[in-house]
């Protein structure tokens, strides 16, 4: 059964819980042209980059077509460039996923330290799993793949995403589901989430350590060899 996984509590891609369709569009063909913009300047490449892509799918002021039918959007041409925005911490619609369940874990592991100050005494962590075999079965979501030369952080973190087509009209309000949504009132889900008390969050990251899943080895730069020191800091 292959699997993938992430961790959280709540699959959704972030933005405002209420939004005009043709607005959300918008704002993400907004963000998208900034990232675009500030590696223009930086001289950074950009996977599949070309004229056609900046003219007729990146392009805030003439995309007229998925305004009119916002469930058009993300065209497939964008996705290479929405999953390197992805991985550096831009927000898009794609749902980022590892194919390592350590990778998950460590992830969750570090987020709950992070915010220890927040513990309750029922508090948890989360991990979720997704069996991919089962995807086909539902249209509107698919599994998302990219090549490893998109982003040494996918590379390096085995990540894979999901997209979830939902409908959306031009004017109207739209508010996205939750991916775990899309499989209530299925029998036999794909999705597991496996829940560990957030006091365990430690333990869990020195694990992690023991299979070498750090910062250092999921963030391969200089970046991310600090992040590891200050992990470790944390505990």
């Amino acid at each position: 059964m292959p699997n993938v996984h992430r961790n959280t509590d709540r699959l959704k891609f972030k933005w405002r819980e209420t939004i005009k369709g043709d607005e959300l569009i918008f704002s993400e063909l907004r963000i998208l042209e900034n990232f675009m913009s500030y590696c223009d300047r930086l001289g950074l490449p950009i996977i599949n980059d070309s004229t056609e892509l900046r003219s007729l799918h990146i392009n805030s002021q003439t995309a007229d077509r998925y305004y009119i039918n916002p469930s058009e959007w993300p065209n497939p041409k964008a996705i290479e460039l929405m999953a390197l925005a992805q991985h550096h911490g831009v927000p898009t619609r794609l749902l980022d996923w590892s194919k390592r369940s350590f990778v998950a874990a460590y992830f969750a592991a570090t987020t709950a330290i992070s915010n220890k100050n927040e513990w309750k005494n029922d508090s948890k962590l989360a991990i979720w799993a997704l069996n991919i075999d089962s995807l086909a079965l539902y249209p509107n979501i698919s599994l998302v793949k990219v090549p490893g030369s998109t982003s040494a952080h996918l590379a390096a973190q085995a990540g894979v995403f999901t997209l979830c087509r939902q409908s959306a009209c031009r004017n109207e309000d739209f508010s996205p589901t939750p991916l775990e949504d899309e499989f209530k009132n299925v029998p036999e889900t794909p999705l597991l989430k496996i829940t560990l008390p957030v006091t365990e969050a430690t333990e869990l990251f020195r694990l992690c350590k023991l299979y070498d899943i750090t910062a250092a080895s999921l963030f391969p730069s200089f970046d991310g060899a600090a992040k590891a020191v200050m992990d470790d800091l944390s505990l």
